[in-house]
């Protein structure tokens, strides 16, 4: 039971709103909250450490616009004007960061750690190659990625029916699952 508050229920809906768009805000990260753009600040030789776990660049060889991320996360779109743009990494070493081909760490994906920062060559699982492809990423504070999440199957639907079963059939999109499980929900249960 929520508590009785002395503002009328528009204002609280509204402060709830708020909170949650905050909440939402933290995985969809822009430039004004947890990734920031700048003009590069130069690395050289040597992948100098920028003092941030991770960092893009719109050219090759850290050079260019770029942005930033100060902690392990998702970044599940990327700031305008770097959504499928960047061409190359910088990474701390003791980081890792996995790239993805499409938006919301969706499809294809690559594994880059501080030893392999460089996209010269660099491909993702389908053998596009990472330049100007990537649309999200995630990083962790680790040597290694985990293994990327499997693709959802597609284009689910119903076969057949009877008068008791349900025959369903779909699209297995991903080489990385242990099988699937499905639930039938029946009202609250």
């Amino acid at each position: 039971m929520l508590p009785l508050l002395p503002t009328p229920p528009t204002r609280y809906l509204a402060l709830l709103a708020a909170v949650a768009a905050l909440l939402l805000g933290a995985f969809a990260l822009s430039p004004g909250t947890h990734v920031a753009a700048h003009p590069a600040p130069g690395i050289g030789e040597g992948n100098t450490p920028s003092g941030y776990p991770i960092q893009v660049f719109v050219d090759p060889q850290y050079q260019g616009s770029s942005a930033f991320l100060d902690h392990a996360g998702r970044v599940v779109t990327l700031p305008v004007g770097f959504d499928d743009a960047i061409s190359s990494v910088s990474l701390e070493p003791g980081w890792a960061v996995r790239l993805f081909k499409d938006a919301y760490l969706r499809g294809t994906s690559k594994c880059l750690t501080a030893g392999d920062p460089d996209f010269s060559g660099q491909t993702f699982e389908d053998a596009t190659p990472l330049d100007n492809q990537v649309s999200s990423f995630y990083v962790v504070n680790a040597t290694n990625c985990p293994p990327p999440p499997p693709t959802a199957p597609g284009n689910l639907h119903v076969s057949s029916t009877t008068q008791g079963s349900v025959t369903l059939a779909w699209q297995d999109n991903a080489t990385n699952e242990d099988g699937f499980q499905i639930y039938r929900y029946n009202g609250s249960t």
